[in-house]
Protein backbone atom coordinates (compact mmCIF):
# COMPACT_ATOMS: atom_id res chain seq x y z
CA UNK A 1 0.00 0.00 0.00
CA UNK A 2 2.93 2.35 0.58
CA UNK A 3 3.95 1.82 -3.04
CA UNK A 4 0.47 1.61 -4.54
CA UNK A 5 -2.16 3.08 -2.16
CA UNK A 6 -4.99 2.63 -4.66
CA UNK A 7 -4.43 -1.08 -5.28
CA UNK A 8 -7.69 -2.91 -4.67
CA UNK A 9 -5.78 -6.22 -4.55
CA UNK A 10 -3.48 -4.92 -1.81
CA UNK A 11 -6.47 -3.71 0.21
CA UNK A 12 -8.23 -7.05 -0.37
CA UNK A 13 -5.22 -9.05 0.78
CA UNK A 14 -4.64 -6.87 3.82
CA UNK A 15 -8.34 -6.92 4.69
CA UNK A 16 -8.40 -10.72 4.36
CA UNK A 17 -5.36 -11.04 6.63
CA UNK A 18 -6.96 -8.81 9.25
CA UNK A 19 -10.14 -10.87 9.00
CA UNK A 20 -8.21 -14.11 9.59
CA UNK A 21 -6.53 -12.50 12.61
CA UNK A 22 -9.89 -11.42 14.03
CA UNK A 23 -9.17 -7.72 13.56
CA UNK A 24 -12.56 -7.01 12.06
CA UNK A 25 -12.54 -3.21 12.15
CA UNK A 26 -9.24 -3.06 10.26
CA UNK A 27 -10.53 -5.71 7.87
CA UNK A 28 -13.65 -3.64 7.27
CA UNK A 29 -11.62 -0.53 6.52
CA UNK A 30 -9.52 -2.29 3.87
CA UNK A 31 -12.28 -4.39 2.32
CA UNK A 32 -14.57 -1.38 1.95
CA UNK A 33 -11.70 0.56 0.36
CA UNK A 34 -11.02 -2.37 -1.99
CA UNK A 35 -14.69 -2.43 -2.99
CA UNK A 36 -14.63 1.31 -3.70
CA UNK A 37 -11.64 0.79 -5.97
CA UNK A 38 -12.97 -2.36 -7.71
CA UNK A 39 -16.74 -2.61 -7.15
CA UNK A 40 -17.17 -5.51 -9.57
CA UNK A 41 -14.48 -7.80 -8.13
CA UNK A 42 -16.43 -10.81 -6.85
CA UNK A 43 -13.69 -11.88 -4.42
CA UNK A 44 -13.86 -8.47 -2.75
CA UNK A 45 -17.67 -8.52 -2.67
CA UNK A 46 -17.72 -12.05 -1.14
CA UNK A 47 -15.08 -11.20 1.47
CA UNK A 48 -16.98 -8.09 2.46
CA UNK A 49 -20.18 -10.14 2.71
CA UNK A 50 -18.43 -12.63 4.97
CA UNK A 51 -17.16 -9.82 7.19
CA UNK A 52 -20.60 -8.19 7.38
CA UNK A 53 -22.01 -11.58 8.41
CA UNK A 54 -19.41 -11.91 11.17
CA UNK A 55 -20.19 -8.38 12.34
CA UNK A 56 -23.90 -9.18 12.55
CA UNK A 57 -24.71 -6.83 9.68
CA UNK A 58 -26.96 -9.40 8.04
CA UNK A 59 -28.83 -7.20 5.55
CA UNK A 60 -25.49 -5.90 4.26
CA UNK A 61 -24.07 -9.43 4.06
CA UNK A 62 -27.11 -10.67 2.14
CA UNK A 63 -26.86 -7.71 -0.24
CA UNK A 64 -23.16 -8.41 -0.86
CA UNK A 65 -23.71 -12.11 -1.57
CA UNK A 66 -26.64 -11.35 -3.87
CA UNK A 67 -24.50 -8.79 -5.67
CA UNK A 68 -21.70 -11.34 -6.06
CA UNK A 69 -24.19 -13.78 -7.62
CA UNK A 70 -25.36 -11.09 -10.04
CA UNK A 71 -21.77 -10.18 -10.97
CA UNK A 72 -20.64 -13.76 -11.55
CA UNK A 73 -23.53 -16.25 -11.61
CA UNK A 74 -21.22 -19.21 -12.25
CA UNK A 75 -19.17 -18.74 -9.08
CA UNK A 76 -20.28 -21.33 -6.48
CA UNK A 77 -18.80 -19.58 -3.45
CA UNK A 78 -21.33 -16.77 -3.58
CA UNK A 79 -24.26 -19.20 -3.55
CA UNK A 80 -22.61 -21.21 -0.78
CA UNK A 81 -21.96 -18.15 1.38
CA UNK A 82 -25.54 -16.92 1.07
CA UNK A 83 -26.94 -20.41 1.65
CA UNK A 84 -24.89 -20.79 4.84
CA UNK A 85 -26.07 -17.42 6.14
CA UNK A 86 -29.73 -18.24 5.31
CA UNK A 87 -29.44 -21.63 7.04
CA UNK A 88 -27.52 -20.59 10.16
CA UNK A 89 -28.02 -16.86 10.79
CA UNK A 90 -28.05 -15.97 14.49
CA UNK A 91 -30.96 -13.61 13.81
CA UNK A 92 -33.98 -15.73 12.94
CA UNK A 93 -35.57 -13.09 10.74
CA UNK A 94 -32.80 -13.64 8.17
CA UNK A 95 -32.97 -17.44 8.21
CA UNK A 96 -34.80 -19.00 5.28
CA UNK A 97 -34.32 -22.76 5.01
CA UNK A 98 -36.15 -23.04 1.69
CA UNK A 99 -33.94 -20.43 0.08
CA UNK A 100 -30.85 -21.94 1.74
CA UNK A 101 -31.60 -25.33 0.18
CA UNK A 102 -32.13 -23.78 -3.26
CA UNK A 103 -28.89 -21.78 -3.05
CA UNK A 104 -26.88 -24.72 -1.68
CA UNK A 105 -28.16 -27.02 -4.42
CA UNK A 106 -26.99 -24.44 -7.00
CA UNK A 107 -23.56 -24.30 -5.35
CA UNK A 108 -23.36 -28.10 -5.41
CA UNK A 109 -24.40 -28.17 -9.06
CA UNK A 110 -21.70 -25.64 -9.94
CA UNK A 111 -19.06 -27.73 -8.14
CA UNK A 112 -20.13 -31.02 -9.73
CA UNK A 113 -21.65 -32.43 -6.51
CA UNK A 114 -18.19 -33.37 -5.21
CA UNK A 115 -17.09 -30.42 -3.07
CA UNK A 116 -17.29 -31.15 0.65
CA UNK A 117 -17.93 -27.52 1.60
CA UNK A 118 -20.97 -27.04 -0.62
CA UNK A 119 -22.31 -30.48 0.33
CA UNK A 120 -21.89 -29.58 4.01
CA UNK A 121 -23.86 -26.38 3.40
CA UNK A 122 -26.60 -28.35 1.67
CA UNK A 123 -26.79 -30.74 4.62
CA UNK A 124 -26.96 -27.80 7.02
CA UNK A 125 -29.71 -26.18 4.93
CA UNK A 126 -31.77 -29.37 5.16
CA UNK A 127 -31.14 -29.42 8.91
CA UNK A 128 -32.43 -25.83 9.11
CA UNK A 129 -35.57 -27.16 7.41
CA UNK A 130 -35.65 -30.01 9.97
CA UNK A 131 -35.36 -32.60 7.21
CA UNK A 132 -32.92 -34.70 9.21
CA UNK A 133 -32.86 -37.64 6.80
CA UNK A 134 -31.74 -35.42 3.89
CA UNK A 135 -29.34 -33.56 6.20
CA UNK A 136 -27.65 -36.82 7.23
CA UNK A 137 -27.55 -38.12 3.66
CA UNK A 138 -25.84 -35.00 2.30
CA UNK A 139 -23.50 -34.80 5.29
CA UNK A 140 -22.34 -38.36 4.54
CA UNK A 141 -21.51 -37.23 0.99
CA UNK A 142 -19.64 -34.21 2.37
CA UNK A 143 -17.57 -36.57 4.50
CA UNK A 144 -16.78 -38.71 1.44
CA UNK A 145 -15.10 -35.74 -0.25
CA UNK A 146 -13.60 -34.01 2.79
CA UNK A 147 -9.92 -33.61 3.56
CA UNK A 148 -8.75 -35.24 6.81
CA UNK A 149 -8.52 -31.92 8.65
CA UNK A 150 -12.25 -31.30 8.16
CA UNK A 151 -13.60 -34.75 9.00
CA UNK A 152 -14.04 -34.33 12.76
CA UNK A 153 -16.29 -31.27 12.39
CA UNK A 154 -18.28 -32.85 9.58
CA UNK A 155 -18.67 -36.07 11.57
CA UNK A 156 -19.97 -34.15 14.61
CA UNK A 157 -22.67 -32.56 12.45
CA UNK A 158 -23.53 -35.93 10.90
CA UNK A 159 -23.90 -37.47 14.36
CA UNK A 160 -26.18 -34.61 15.39
CA UNK A 161 -28.32 -34.95 12.24
CA UNK A 162 -28.65 -38.71 12.79
CA UNK A 163 -29.60 -38.15 16.43
CA UNK A 164 -32.25 -35.60 15.44
CA UNK A 165 -33.57 -37.96 12.76
CA UNK A 166 -33.92 -40.75 15.33
CA UNK A 167 -35.62 -38.40 17.83
CA UNK A 168 -38.02 -37.09 15.17
CA UNK A 169 -39.15 -40.66 14.36
CA UNK A 170 -40.11 -41.27 18.00
CA UNK A 171 -42.44 -38.27 18.22
CA UNK A 172 -46.05 -39.35 17.45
Amino acid sequence: LAIEPDSSRAHLRLGSLYLKRGQKELALQHLERAETLSPEDVSIVNNLGTLYDQLGKYPEAIAQFNRAIELLPGEPGSYNNLAWLRATCADGKYRDATQAIKLARKACQLTGWNDFSTLDTLATAYAADEDWKQAASWQEKALDFSPPAQRADLQRRLDMFRKENTSAKKIP
